[in-house]
């Protein structure tokens, strides 16, 4: 069984965690409420940081932890002038395991 996962969801809360990292809460549909790691996003030249704020809508790929599960990918949601959703940028970062 895989241990990554695909969800969508809007994010409710961000708390520094570390020098660079940020554990972040969110509203996901299929999950609940989900509570993960978002490694390096309070680096300067992060393309996370942004994109993981609160009341932002994203879709993610999760990788489950013991007790927070890791963002290892970030698409974050907007919406158009006619109201429509469009994908407006997308994040990959990479995980070591």
């Amino acid at each position: 069984m895989s241990r990554l996962y695909r969800d969508q969801g809007i994010v409710l809360r961000t708390m520094r965690l570390g020098e660079a990292d940020r554990i972040v809460t969110l509203m996901s549909a299929g999950r609940g409420k989900i509570r993960a790691v978002a490694k390096g996003v309070r680096k300067t030249k992060s393309r996370f940081g942004g994109r993981l704020e609160p009341t932002a809508h994203v879709a993610a790929l999760f990788y489950e932890g013991r007790e927070l599960d890791i963002i290892t990918q970030a698409i974050w949601y907007g919406r158009n002038a006619s109201g429509s959703l469009v994908m407006t940028s997308t994040v990959c970062a990479s995980i070591t395991l």
